[in-house]
């Protein structure tokens, strides 16, 4: 192979996924979330706060990758990753958090809330 071939080979190699990555179109839209949340694991028993979600995907009746911050009643933060069932503009969630100002760490819990599904 010659040179100008072996470089017209790489450049087309190189060009080719990144022109596929640009024209193809985001297979999700992502939503946003609020809503109450109960967290259990902390040494008090359970607490419970509210908070703001963005969900993977807007699609109703579907379970979406949910990430979020909770702000809990007794007075602390709480930045949360969970999985979501998205309902019509509802949403349900199992989630882990870790607890920023009660010292127990990381914990689980549950949610429930409103959602700009599609």
């Amino acid at each position: 192979m010659s040179a100008t071939l072996k470089t017209l080979a790489t450049a087309t190699a190189l060009a080719l996924p990144c022109s596929l990555g640009t024209s193809l179109p985001l297979a999700a839209e992502p939503a946003i979330g609020f809503g109450l949340s109960v967290a259990f694991g902390h040494s008090g028993g359970a607490e419970a706060g509210f908070g703001g979600r963005i969900f993977s995907d807007d699609d109703p009746n579907s379970v979406a990758v949910s990430a979020g911050i909770d702000y809990m009643f007794s007075g602390h933060w709480r930045p949360v990753v969970g999985l979501a069932w998205l309902d019509d503009d509802l949403y349900a969630s199992a989630e882990a958090g870790y607890n920023l100002g009660g010292g127990s760490g990381i914990d689980f819990g549950a949610g429930f809330g409103i959602a700009s599904t599609d």
